[in-house]
């Protein structure tokens, strides 16, 4: 499960790793910060996240796993939240891709539509730099039919 949001990333990797972890988990982009792309909600003078200057390159890299926005949904109905959502994913990918993360964590909101996220992952895997690995956090029971069907 991975951290909430954390103020002090490069304290909580140190403690992560004197505690015998490899890597700390956390999501990518603050949890708080909604933004609808194709409306236009992005302001140039607010800042995504945090700055990638909090840390050396290597520590992003070998001890950060990013989680990808999980309030987007690929697979919505609705035409233009799953345009936000794509747009959304490529922001937030090439900001992964300019920490040099190794891994990045996509947790698919419905468990029963997933061919927009399919089709992202896939184009993602074909276009992005070879170390950069995908993971795809699923939960492990069989839910039952009506927690599925949101």
């Amino acid at each position: 499960e991975p951290l909430p949001a954390l103020p002090h990333l490069p304290g909580a990797i140190d403690l992560a790793l004197s505690s015998g972890f490899q890597f700390l988990v956390t999501p990518l982009v603050h949890p708080r910060f909604r933004r609808n792309v194709v409306k236009g909600d992005l302001r140039p003078d607010v800042p995504m996240t945090r700055s990638d200057m909090i840390m050396p390159g290597a520590k992003w890299s070998q001890h950060v796993v990013a989680t990808i926005s999980d309030w987007i949904d690929f697979d919505s109905v609705k035409a233009k939240a799953r345009l936000n959502a794509e747009k959304i994913f490529k922001q937030e990918l090439a900001f992964a891709t300019h920490l040099n993360l190794s891994v990045i964590v996509v947790k698919p909101p419905n468990l029963r539509r997933y061919a927009s996220l399919s089709r992202m992952i896939s184009a993602t895997l074909n276009s992005t730099p070879a170390n950069l690995a995908i993971w795809i956090d699923l939960p492990m029971w069989i839910p039952t039919a009506s927690s599925v069907l949101v």
